[in-house]
């Protein structure tokens, strides 16, 4: 008897673990609204959030949206953005970048990395994204088709996934079928926005080389994104350890 409790309390835990397991991959959903001159201070999607840093011109706290010119990738490119994060550990919900139309056909593939502790944010600073994991899901999404004009497009992360304070991140998109079909907004000149710079990569999440900064001027030069954050809640493997010392001490009990 007391062998079919402990085996039962293992399977029940098991299942528990693979249930959490699989609630944190995180999978998005694509929204794009028009805008004039402002990212939004919410999120559009069921993820919520709220505006928590937006990497614009001259100031992350201003979030306006400067005037600048329009960039693209390649097949198979990777674009984004640098930012530090300095507020305290938050669940970041979703991400927002500025387009000026087109799209409406191609995949893309969202993905963070935590770069560490180090500032990027020079046309010196430079990482290789395969010396990264991709802090969110594998899934793709496809863009809207976009009519001209300043629309923001909102990736939702459903799960979240956790920043940490005083870390350096690379957010962005990478085209996984035949072409960019998506228009960027970038900054119209270098910036002093000391948090970070946009980059790409003409090999993708595989590339061995450092990010390309030439697109962008070779000065720090951003790429026009907001960040959506919540209130920082308990990751998955610390309710799992939570749920596994309950299971113990009540097989503890049952079996005395």
């Amino acid at each position: 008897m007391k062998n079919t409790r402990k085996a039962f309390a293992a399977v029940a835990t098991i299942a528990l673990l693979g249930g959490l397991s699989h609630l944190a991959q995180a999978q998005f959903e694509v929204y794009n609204n028009t805008i004039t001159t402002a990212f939004q201070s919410a999120a559009i999607g069921p993820s919520g959030g709220t505006l928590a840093f937006s990497d614009t011109a001259a100031s992350p706290s201003g979030y306006t949206i400067a005037g600048g010119s329009a960039i693209t990738g390649s097949a198979n490119a990777a674009l984004g953005e640098t930012f530090y994060w300095s507020g305290a550990t938050a669940e970041l919900t979703a991400f927002a970048l500025v387009s000026t139309g087109e799209g409406g056909s191609q995949t893309y593939q969202p993905f963070l990395f935590d770069l560490g502790s180090s500032l990027f944010n020079s046309s010196t600073t430079g990482f290789a994204p395969n010396n990264y994991v991709n802090m969110l899901a594998t899934g793709t999404i496809t863009d809207p088709a976009l009519s001209s004009g300043l629309h923001q497009l909102e990736i939702d992360i459903a799960a979240g996934v956790t920043l940490t304070q005083g870390q350096s991140y690379a957010i962005g998109l990478q085209n996984t079928s035949a072409n960019w079909d998506i228009f960027l907004q970038k900054s119209s000149g270098g910036q002093s926005d000391p948090d970070g710079e946009g980059f790409t990569f003409s090999g993708g999440l595989s590339s061995t080389a450092y990010d390309n900064p030439s697109p962008f001027a070779g000065s720090p030069r951003d790429v026009f994104m907001g960040l959506y954050t919540t209130t920082a809640v308990p990751e998955p493997s610390t309710i799992a350890l939570g749920v596994i010392g309950a299971s113990s001490f009540l097989l503890r009990r049952r079996i005395k």
